[in-house]
């Protein structure tokens, strides 16, 4: 099975001649500041940085400007951060997209993360509750379905005759 990052950038490479992609993550937002982060939420408290705020820009710069733009982000640890983004991207074509995996599944990627340190407990939380506050077009669940599969699903929302109806 593949990562949400190793399956977003598996459909860029797909889609990639035929539009402009451009692949954003939080991880990576928090990546670029100059102290070590285990979570979204410990990193905030750390800084004290509007660094959801700034990654929202950043994601509705991007697809403003004709991108499709893949997010990764864990977006549900504050209804607020929904809110804000949404109001960022106005009326911005939306396709959200619920990715889980059973709780084995999660424990085993979660042992074996390496873009930062093992945390089960905020792990198992997150997949419990994270996305609440988000309004999913698709959900997918990639301990049933393989990669491809997912990606299938992905495309025919993207690509269909009915494209618009994910607009917000």
């Amino acid at each position: 099975r593949l990562t949400k990052k190793r399956k977003a950038g598996n459909m860029a490479q797909i889609i990639e001649g035929q539009r402009r992609i451009i692949k954003l993550s939080v991880d990576d937002v928090l990546r670029s500041l100059s102290i070590p982060y285990d979570s979204v939420l410990a990193c905030l408290a750390k800084t004290k940085l509007p660094i959801i705020e700034i990654f929202h820009a950043t994601v509705a710069a991007s697809a403003k400007a004709g991108a499709w733009t893949i997010v990764d982000h864990v977006i549900g640890e504050d209804p607020v951060w929904v809110n804000d983004l949404l109001s960022r991207l106005d009326n911005t074509p939306l396709l959200t997209i619920n990715l889980t995996c059973s709780l084995a599944d999660l424990q085993n990627r979660e042992e074996h993360r390496t873009d930062r340190p093992s945390n089960w407990e905020h792990a198992k939380r997150q997949a419990r509750d994270i996305y609440t506050a988000l309004p999913a077009h698709l959900v997918l669940d990639n301990s049933i379905d393989s990669t491809a599969v997912c990606l299938q699903k992905i495309f025919s929302r993207l690509f269909s005759a009915n494209s618009n109806a994910y607009v917000k």
